[in-house]
């Protein structure tokens, strides 16, 4: 089995910035991404406050990994279902066993670059797939001149039905409450002449066997509910930080990985981006975390080798 300097979990701003400067440092890297590289960056319809770059998030993403693809990363494309600290015996440093379904690697230092997960209702469980996402970017396409429906409330339900206005026929978009998205979006929504806006409405279930065929609503106001047909389901309630996985490895609270100056509790484990716990949830931010992260795995991996010495 291979041994990697440092074993990055998680493929977005964050990961990537720790990739390549770990492999600018001359550290052999192995990096986790089940999904696309670029995490929720490459869902993003356009990034303005990003230095240097403006345009979609998918180009933003596309340049980063083709960066990390450049210094020869490893990349695995599979999901890490678990990460064991193994302390050696003597004066060897901790090693990390990382297992994926198919695989176990091993590394002398993890970097925690998780990211986020959205944040679902239930209701769409069983559509994923069949005419339900959490991705308007990722799946509008395949609703072009069709009915569909948006359920959230901030701006990134907001956001996506706007996206969506230019491609469905209808946008549907449902609230539990009045929106609370920001001024300038929620315009930009109610000049858009094929959304219609449902506040304070709960989406009850949605029906149809083998393809999602309408999803049954509850008007709160009116005490009444009712079938509405729709193609699509898109659910937009924003981002919870994904720290199932470090949980178990280090210490984490309500808003994520606890993680003071990107160094965790556990020696050798470092966490870095939108999984870490207070951190402002930013592109450029993901990106600066990255980097030192990956400076103070640098800084411990030579530590551990100066104590052998």
């Amino acid at each position: 089995m291979k041994r990697y300097d440092v074993a990055i979990i998680g493929g977005g701003p964050a990961g990537l910035t720790a990739a390549i400067y770990a492999r600018r440092a001359n550290l052999s890297v192995v990096m986790f991404e089940g999904n696309v590289l670029g995490g929720t960056l490459a869902e993003l319809k356009r990034i303005e406050n990003y230095p240097g770059f403006m345009g979609t998030g998918k180009q933003l993403a596309a340049k980063m990994t083709a960066q990390v693809k450049k210094l020869r990363t490893r990349v695995v494309t599979e999901n890490v279902e678990a990460v064991k600290p193994i302390e050696k015996k003597g004066r060897s440093p901790y090693r990390f066993s990382i297992f994926t379904q198919k695989s176990e690697f091993s590394a002398l230092s993890v970097i925690l670059a998780i990211g986020k997960k959205r944040i679902g209702n239930g209701v769409e469980r069983d559509y994923i797939g069949k005419g339900a996402s959490y991705c308007a970017v990722c799946d509008g396409f395949f609703y072009r001149d069709a009915v569909v429906a948006v359920y959230g409330s901030g701006n990134t339900a907001v956001d996506d039905a706007i996206y969506l206005s230019n491609i469905a026929k209808k946008v549907y978009l449902v609230s539990l409450s009045e929106l609370q998205a920001e001024k300038s979006l929620i315009s930009k929504l109610k000049s858009a002449k094929n959304v219609e806006i449902l506040t304070q409405h709960v989406v009850k279930k949605l029906n149809g066997e083998e393809q999602l065929q309408s999803m049954t609503v509850f008007d709160i106001a009116s005490v009444s509910q009712k079938d509405i047909e729709i193609e699509g389901f898109f659910v937009a309630n924003g981002v919870n930080p994904d720290v199932k996985l470090a949980s178990k490895l280090v210490s984490t609270d309500s808003d994520g990985i606890l993680a003071g100056d990107t160094v965790c509790d556990t020696k050798g484990v470092f966490a870095c981006g939108d999984a870490v716990s207070g951190s402002f949830k930013q592109v450029v931010t993901a990106c600066a975390t990255g980097a030192q992260a990956s400076e103070k795995a640098r800084a411990y991996l030579l530590s551990q080798l100066s104590s052998r010495i």
